[in-house]
């Protein structure tokens, strides 16, 4: 059976003409976002009053990443849509330079740049030229904006000279071109970052998720693919079926990104307990007083790396703490341990450097640890053990430390859960910042076959972030609780070396 036919009046047919001729006009005007679209476009328009220079979209595949930062831009370059898009950078006039950078790969351009520009972009008010080249090279719009669209594998010394207004990166590129983006932006530019975390994206975690100095100009929002989805999400636009089917395809090792626009780097975490924030960070306290606290010292060496060496407090009440270590942040200006070079640093030198440090903060140190695979080792040049070279030039280690994984992991969980005083069985202080960086780092290496979640013995861990997280591992497997007999730091000791036929070197420190 036919539909009716539908007939319009005079003044409705003039009103339906006029809509097309505004949606023709100036397409970008009728973008509707979804949810996680909508607050992305709302933060960065709130840029000039929460002061945030760097925005990142972390966003996996089919939430409209690519369409939600061309509107950005569209409405950024002309007037823009009041629904939605009625945020202070957008509506104020642009004070600082109108020449921005867009970044992404090649054919990232050709097949999705270049077609969602001129379907968003309004006709007849920029122009896009090629230049020679087999991309879309410029746009000009006649609000005086210019876009220079550049490729990931560019050489870096083609990211100079340009003073920019604004960079927006559709891939993450390799951290050296970021290095050359980002000095363009003197005059008061920002960085828009619409991306899916994968594995080129680790950089990042480095300059903008874990870096403290950089907090009060980044915003980072995340977005799951069910963001857009019409059942689940706020204007989504995906069907539940076709997201079920998209996510059967992706990859497994790269599901937590393509899913969830987290970054791949952070699946697998070993203590995924631990968190950045109180009560498991802590600002430091006084723990000097023999009668309360008792020190453990811990320490990875290397050859020729500085050695990772961690400072732990127990307290009558069997508490732990993390309340010191080295190399530190601030010796090193503000390096972490794992970016440092090599170091000329013999036995004594490090002996000297530890010995210093218990003298200044006072430490009733009751015993120290060393790893025992590096301990028992012989160190080529002399032949004696790594242990014995530090016990002759004036500090003994113990090697007697449980190296089981799956104990020593079993054991730090345990510590990491928050009890009933409302705080974990360790806390670290905030000083302690390559500890920190380990757990929020340390992963079980994935390629091994076995799934990070079931956590066997037989698994391997990622070495980066791997060194200060062995120094808690040795500390915990001990289990080791206040020993009320002993608060002068001191009492015991030269009787457990006797019976140990171990030399009292330690002693002398």
């Amino acid at each position: 059976m036919d539909s009716p036919e539908v007939k319009l009046t005079g003044e409705e047919r003039r009103k339906l003409i006029a809509l097309i001729q505004r949606k023709q006009s100036a397409p970008y005007k009728f973008f509707t976002p979804n949810g996680a679209q909508e607050s992305i476009i709302r933060k960065i328009g709130e840029a000039g009053s929460n002061g945030k220079r760097i925005f990142l979209f972390s966003a996996a595949n089919g939430v409209g990443k690519t369409s939600v930062s061309i509107n950005i831009m569209a409405n950024l370059f002309f007037e823009p849509n009041k629904e939605w898009f009625d945020h202070p950078l957008y509506n104020d006039r642009w004070r600082i330079p109108k020449l921005f950078w867009h970044v992404t790969k090649d054919s990232t351009l050709k097949e999705t740049i270049e077609p969602e520009i001129r379907k968003w972009f309004p006709p007849n008010r920029y122009e896009l030229s090629n230049e020679g080249k087999q991309h879309i090279y410029r746009l000009r719009t006649d609000t005086g904006f210019t876009v220079f669209f550049k490729t990931i594998d560019q050489d870096p010394d083609t990211f100079e000279s340009a003073t920019l207004g604004g960079i927006f990166l559709d891939e993450p590129p390799p951290e050296k071109i970021y290095q050359a983006c980002v000095s363009r932006l003197r005059a008061g530019g920002y960085i828009f970052a619409f991306l899916t975390p994968l594995h080129k994206a680790a950089w990042i975690l480095d300059r903008w998720i874990m870096n403290d100095d950089i907090q009060d100009y980044f915003f980072v929002q995340y977005a799951d693919v069910w963001a857009n989805s019409i059942e689940r999400g706020v204007r989504g636009r995906l069907r539940t079926q076709d997201i079920e089917f998209m996510i059967s395809q992706f990859d497994p090792e790269e599901r937590e990104a393509r899913e969830k626009g987290l970054f791949t780097h952070l699946k697998g975490l070993v203590y995924k307990e631990f968190k950045k924030i109180e009560p498991f960070v802590i600002e430091p306290f006084d723990v000097t007083d023999p009668t309360e606290y008792q020190i453990y010292v811990v320490i990875d060496p290397h050859d020729r790396r500085y050695p990772a060496v961690g400072w732990y407090a127990i307290d009558r009440s069997g508490q732990y703490y993390i309340v010191n270590e080295w190399p530190n942040l601030p010796e090193f200006r503000g390096v972490h341990y794992d970016q440092l070079g090599d170091t000329q640093y013999t036995f004594k030198d490090i002996v000297r450097k530890i010995k210093q440090i218990d003298k200044e903060n006072r430490y009733n140190v009751v015993w120290r640890k060393i790893d025992p695979n590096r301990g028992r080792a012989k160190y080529g040049n002399s032949g004696l053990t790594v242990q014995e070279e530090f016990d002759r030039s004036g500090m003994y280690f113990d090697t007697y430390v449980n190296d089981d994984l799956e104990i020593g992991h079993a054991t730090v969980r345990d510590l990491l859960k928050v009890g009933n005083l409302g705080r974990p069985g360790i806390q670290v202080f905030n000083t302690c910042q390559n500890h920190i960086r380990g757990f929020l780092r340390y992963s079980y290496d994935e390629h091994t076959g076995k799934s990070a979640d079931k956590k066997m013995s037989s698994e391997k861990v990622l070495e980066k972030g791997k060194d200060f997280m062995d120094l808690v591992r040795y500390f915990a497997v001990g289990e080791h609780q206040f020993d009320h007999r002993k608060t002068d730091g001191k009492a015991g000791w030269r009787a457990r070396l006797r019976k140990n036929k171990k030399s009292s070197s330690f002693m002398a420190g």
